[in-house]
């Protein structure tokens, strides 16, 4: 767990921050709360964040710039001022099976703010509890649907049996290449529900 990371004279409140254009960063099942900033790459290449329940940010809760080949998937993220910002300067990223809900400022904040480059966003859920879902550079790659936590007020993200978010996620493509990636590298599996 990570959490309590607010901005000072010295840091803009990151949970945790990638600097220094590192290769092969894996950011696998944390969960980051009641920060500024959640979980933030200044540069990398094969950058990897998978799995992270992330809620109660101030600011971004995933964000990334300088970074080629982002891997976002399977993420859950509540309650953030911008659930997933791409930078300018972000280049093929991939943005499949993540949760995005309720963006604090419905005006101001958005679900993703993209202005970095795609190469594949699929099977995303975005919801907002009596509004509309914001994003900026995004129009596709996501439905618009409650996700059914089974109790989001007591930070319980785990799915409803009713949720239309079971079994509608994918396992090919960038999602099959880079579990397959982590075992042969590291000898484990890292599937997930």
């Amino acid at each position: 767990k990570m959490y309590g990371f607010k901005q000072s004279v010295s840091s803009s409140g990151e949970a945790l921050v990638v600097h220094y254009s590192p290769d092969n960063i894996w950011v696998l099942f944390n969960t980051v709360y009641n920060s500024n900033v959640g979980i933030i790459s200044t540069g990398s290449t094969n950058y990897f964040v998978i799995g992270n329940v992330i809620y109660n940010i101030s600011d971004a809760a995933i964000k990334f710039r300088g970074t080629d080949d982002a891997n976002i998937l399977g993420n859950t993220v509540h309650s953030a001022f911008i659930g997933l910002e791409i930078e300018s300067s972000a280049n093929n990223a991939h943005v499949v099976n993540n949760i995005i809900t309720d963006i604090l400022d419905t005006v101001n904040g958005y679900h993703i703010l993209r202005a970095g480059s795609i190469a594949e966003i699929s099977n995303n859920i975005l919801y907002q509890t009596g509004g509309s879902v914001r994003n900026s550079g995004v129009s596709a790659g996501y439905i618009e649907v409650d996700p059914q936590f089974v109790n989001p007020s007591a930070r319980n993200y785990h799915l409803q049996a009713t949720s239309p978010a079971i079994d509608t996620g994918t396992g090919s493509g960038a999602v099959q290449q880079v579990l397959n990636s982590f075992q042969s590298r590291y000898g484990l599996g890292i599937s997930y529900d």
